[in-house]
Formats: structure tokens, sequence, C-alpha cells
């Protein structure tokens, strides 16, 4: 197994990694943090988010029930 094949086990995620996640370019989740619609960690010119706060932001768009009717 590579290291980058190995699971994170980090609560933080890398832009890459959100934008993998919600299937959106990296381009698209900078302007996300730009616009301050995502909350995000500036560390040595790298953005770093929680995974917990990108989940939490993601549920603000659930549409219908929990059952997804």
């Amino acid at each position: 197994m590579k290291n980058n094949d190995k699971p994170n086990k980090s609560p933080y995620m890398t832009c890459q990694e959100v934008a993998v996640y919600l299937r959106k370019t990296q381009g698209s989740i900078r302007n996300l943090v730009y616009r301050k619609q995502i909350a995000a960690f500036k560390v040595n010119r790298r953005l770093l988010f929680k995974k917990v706060e990108i989940d939490r932001w993601l549920e603000k768009f659930r549409v219908g029930n929990e059952f997804g009717y």
C-alpha cells in the first residue's frame, strides 16, 4: 500500500481532499472560502478544513426529510 493510499485519520482535510469529497474543483472550494461560505484554516499558505465542519455545511443543503423523500 502506498503512503497516499492510507486512510486519513486526521480530523482535517486539504483543499484537494475536500474537492474530491464534494465532487468540486479546488478552485471552486477556494472560491467558497474567499466568499466566506465555508470555513477553513490557513496554515503555511495551505487551506485546511475540519471534516465535521464540511459535513455540517453540507447538511444545510439537504432537501426533503431524513429519508430523502
